[in-house]
């Protein structure tokens, strides 16, 4: 009871001030989205949105964000370590192809787990379950990551900005949501 009108509260005061204080906040409902009619607030649909995924923040090491990507993955869709590390083999495989300028794509990932054959049996759960999640990105996603370069996310944070994440499923706002924050904070500890 009163967790929209307390946070509502909170932005007008970060809005309110005679220096503005930029923030970047999800929207689950379309809660939000009225308060552009008094403030300068950027409101993005999540399908708007252009991510690569395996694009790092400026700054950031290819293998670093390899890691922490590998982590979001694990953490939201709940690999193990095995299939975890299973992601990254394949994560740095493409780094590797990438090594004189761009990155990877999402699909690009998905298709080189899913052509390769494995023997063992643990393999052959371990890529099961990664490219189960890589599909059910591609597949809700599909728009959002159909991209080679996404968007600097580093070019929102000067401003205030709401994101909406409604009729998405639960697995995937998640996942934006820890996307953004990994990526806010990687990037400004690299720079």
């Amino acid at each position: 009871m009163g967790k929209t009108t307390l946070i509502i509260n909170i932005l007008l005061q970060l809005l309110n001030r005679e220096e503005p204080i930029p923030f970047l906040v999800t929207d689950w409902k379309r809660d939000l989205r009225h308060l552009t009619r008094n403030h300068p607030i950027l409101v993005l649909r999540w399908e708007w949105l252009k991510i690569n995924f395996l694009q790092p923040p400026k700054g950031v090491s290819k293998k670093q964000w390899m890691m922490i990507v590998a982590d979001i993955f694990a953490h939201v869709f709940g690999f193990f370590s095995a299939s975890e590390n299973y992601m990254m083999q394949f994560m740095d495989n493409l780094y590797r192809k990438y090594e004189r300028g761009g990155y990877p794509t999402l699909q690009e990932l998905y298709d080189a787990i899913d052509k390769t054959e494995e023997k063992s049996r643990r393999y052959i759960e371990y890529q099961d379950v990664v490219r189960n999640r890589l599909a059910s990105m591609l597949i809700v996603l599909k728009d959002v990551v159909d991209c080679r370069v996404g968007f600097p996310l580093e070019e929102l944070l000067d401003q205030p900005v709401a994101i909406e994440l409604d009729g998405l499923r639960r697995d995937e706002a998640n996942f934006l949501v820890e996307y953004f924050l990994a990526y806010i904070f990687a990037y400004r500890m690299a720079n």
